[in-house]
C-alpha cells in the first residue's frame, strides 16, 4: 500500500482562505496523484481573507437604495420603468430636471459604488489572475472618485455641444435618460454583486454585463429618437455627437483603468 504523504493532508485541512494563487495550482490530490484544477477552487470575494468588509461595503449601498425607496416610492417606480415608458418619463421630467432631484442623486451614488466594486472583482479574477487582489477598499474608493469625476464629464460634454448644434432642449432630455440610466444600471450592478458574492462569480458576471449592455442600447436608442426629432441634425452630426459623449468619456476611462492595472 503506498504511504500517504503527511505534506499532502497538511495541505488539505489548511484553511482555503490562506491558500494562495500558485500553493492552489500545486495541491496534489492523496487518492491519484494529480494535480487540482485550481479553477475549481476560485476564491470569491468574501471567501478571502482580511475582506469581510466588502458586505458592508454592499450592506451600504443597500441601505442608500432602500432610503430611496421609502422616501420616494412613486418617483422610484417612475425612474425604473421611465427608460421604457414615456408617460413615467414625462411624469418625472414635468418636476424639472431629473438629474437634480434627490432620489436619482442617491441612485447615481449606488452606480458609482456598485461599478467600483465590480471592477475591482474583474480585475482580480479575470485581469490579474489572484496575483494582485485589487479589492482593496483604498483601490475601490479610487475607482469610485474617477467614475464620478467621468461622469461629470460626461455632463460637461453634453452642456458644451448643445451650443454647437443649438439643442439646448434635447440636451436637457438626453441629460434626463443618462441620469435615468445610470441609477437602474446601478441596481442591476448591486444585483448582480449579490449573485457574484453568494451563488457564482460567472453566472453574476454575465448577468451584469447583459444587463448594462441592455440599459446602455436602450439610451442609444433614446439618443437616436432626440436627434432624430431636430430638423438640423443629420447623420453625420450624430455621430459626431454619439463620439462626444459617449465613445470619448469611454476612452478616458479605458486609459485610466489600463493605466491603473499597470502600476499593479
Amino acid at each position: 500500500m503506498n504511504q500517504i504523504d503527511t505534506n499532502s493532508i497538511d495541505t488539505i485541512f489548511t484553511p482555503i482562505s490562506s491558500v494562495s494563487h500558485n500553493e492552489i495550482q500545486s495541491i496534489e490530490s492523496i487518492f491519484t496523484k494529480h494535480s487540482l484544477p485550481h479553477e475549481q477552487l476560485k476564491l470569491i470575494p468574501l471567501e478571502s481573507p482580511n475582506n469581510s468588509w466588502i458586505f458592508y461595503w454592499l450592506l451600504g449601498v443597500g441601505i442608500v437604495l432602500l432610503i430611496g425607496k421609502l422616501a420616494f416610492p412613486k418617483r422610484w417606480y417612475q425612474s425604473v420603468v421611465s427608460l421604457f415608458s414615456v408617460r413615467a418619463f414625462n411624469a418625472l421630467r414635468s418636476e424639472g430636471l431629473i438629474i437634480k432631484h434627490i432620489l436619482n442623486i442617491l441612485l447615481i451614488i449606488i452606480y458609482v459604488f456598485s461599478l467600483s466594486l465590480l471592477i475591482s472583482i474583474f480585475s482580480t479574477y479575470y485581469i490579474l489572475d489572484f496575483t494582485t487582489p485589487s479589492w482593496d477598499i483604498y483601490n475601490i474608493l479610487g475607482f469610485s472618485v474617477i467614475i464620478f469625476v467621468l461622469i461629470l464629464i460626461k455632463l460637461l460634454f453634453i452642456s458644451i455641444t448643445q451650443f454647437f448644434y443649438d439643442a439646448k432642449e434635447a440636451a436637457s432630455q438626453y441629460t434626463n435618460y443618462l441620469s435615468l440610466s445610470y441609477g437602474i444600471m446601478g441596481m442591476g450592478i448591486f444585483i448582480g454583486l449579490w449573485i457574484i458574492i453568494y451563488i457564482q462569480l460567472d453566472l453574476g458576471l454575465y448577468f451584469t454585463a447583459a444587463f448594462v449592455v441592455a440599459v446602455f442600447l436602450v439610451r442609444l436608442y433614446k439618443l437616436l429618437s432626440i436627434t432624430e426629432s431636430k430638423n438640423n441634425f443629420s447623420l453625420f452630426n450624430f455621430i459626431v455627437y454619439i463620439c462626444t459623449v459617449e465613445i470619448l468619456p469611454l476612452i478616458i476611462a479605458q486609459k485610466l483603468y489600463f493605466y491603473w492595472l499597470l502600476s499593479q
